[in-house]
């Protein structure tokens, strides 16, 4: 993983993804492991935000300076087709959902990439993970809860 406080809506996101997958190409656990961002601030901001690329790689790998994420027992989750424009709408829905539903933020929220564009310098992925357009794009949106105490 990359860790750094960036604005997500610029190309610092993706050019971290680009580092992060050249570095591993030749460690990942399967080529078509989805990648994902982790927003580690509380509240998704589209300014100023602690994230984390990360990408799916052998365990204990001696090559790599690796960690061990840990899952989450329950979450929100959205699944979408299409743009990321749409992902600041969809967490602010999900997170008025999770607000009536007595449920709060436990954790940091996640973007699973499932099919996505990239330059691929330096490494390959498979046909099927790569987007021609972001309309094919498949994303998920992930929320670590636990129950209102």
């Amino acid at each position: 993983s990359i860790r750094e406080r960036v604005a997500p809506v610029s190309d610092v996101v993706p050019s971290m993804f680009e580092t992060a997958e050249a570095i591993v190409a030749k460690h990942r656990t399967r080529a078509d492991a989805s990648p994902f961002l982790m927003f580690h601030d509380p509240e998704y901001r589209e300014y100023d935000v602690d994230v984390e690329v990360c990408i799916p790689v052998k365990a204990h790998d001696a090559k790599l300076d690796t960690h061990l994420l840990a899952g989450a027992p329950k979450a929100g989750c959205i699944t979408y087709r299409g743009a990321y424009e749409q992902t600041p709408r969809l967490y602010a829905s999900m997170l008025q959902w999770l607000e009536n539903s007595g449920l709060r933020i436990a954790g940091p929220l996640r973007e699973v990439y499932h099919r996505f564009g990239a330059d691929q310098l330096g490494y390959s992925l498979p046909s099927h993970v790569l987007a021609s357009s972001s309309a094919e794009y498949v994303t998920e949106l992930q929320t670590p809860v636990v129950e209102h105490i």
